[in-house]
């Protein structure tokens, strides 16, 4: 009875193969290129992963300083429409959207002065709807204050970006480095086999 063995390589026996390929002398010095891109291709994202950890970080300070200092200097406020927002253009369904428009305002400041400007409001809303808007020291129209939860997320944002960009690019590397040292390969394979079996001429 024979018994067959078969062995069994894990993934990373595989990989660790493939990046160095040691004095196997069916190793040749385009597998050991190879092996040193590969590397260098799961290298680079390590090295550069505390790095895009600071990045995200010193986005998330800077937002929410950011947020502190927009959290003094601007101020929620009712404004008043003084103009009848256009309606609603239907929707693909048949049905009138909720999309939101924008339409002329007016709003008081704390002095008794008033101010107008354009504000984004529910379309179709009637001349004398309120709505809420956001106002910098001046009086003046602005966007509203940074938060805590987007300074949050703008920094998860670079810093994931960042790192999954490095990543892409060491994949994408490592591909066409591979794809042109293949096409050496087989065409130094080729010469070799033409020496061992050289075709006859006609």
């Amino acid at each position: 009875m024979v018994v067959e063995t078969v062995e069994r390589v894990s993934w990373t026996e595989r990989l660790l193969r493939r990046i160095w390929p040691g004095r196997s002398p069916l190793a040749r010095g385009w597998d050991r290129l190879e092996g040193g891109v590969l590397f260098l291709a799961i290298l680079t994202p390590l090295v550069v992963l505390p790095f895009a950890a600071a990045a995200g970080s010193e986005t998330y300070a800077s937002d929410e300083r950011a947020a502190a200092v927009q959290a003094r200097e601007r101020h929620r406020a009712e404004a008043t429409l003084v103009a009848d927002a256009p309606p609603a253009p239907l929707s693909a369904h048949g049905g009138a959207s909720r999309d939101e428009t924008a339409v002329k305002a007016e709003w008081l400041l704390p002095d008794g002065t008033r101010r107008t400007g354009t504000v984004r409001a529910e379309a179709g809303s009637p001349t004398g709807s309120a709505v809420h808007v956001w106002l910098d020291q001046r009086g003046n129209l602005t966007r509203p204050p940074l938060t805590a939860t987007t300074a949050v997320w703008d920094g998860i944002a670079v810093a994931v970006s960042l790192w999954l960009g490095t990543v892409v690019a060491c994949a994408g590397g490592y591909w066409l480095v591979r794809r042109a040292i293949d096409r050496r390969r087989f065409a130094q394979w080729e010469r070799e086999w033409a020496d061992i079996d050289p075709q006859p001429r006609r």
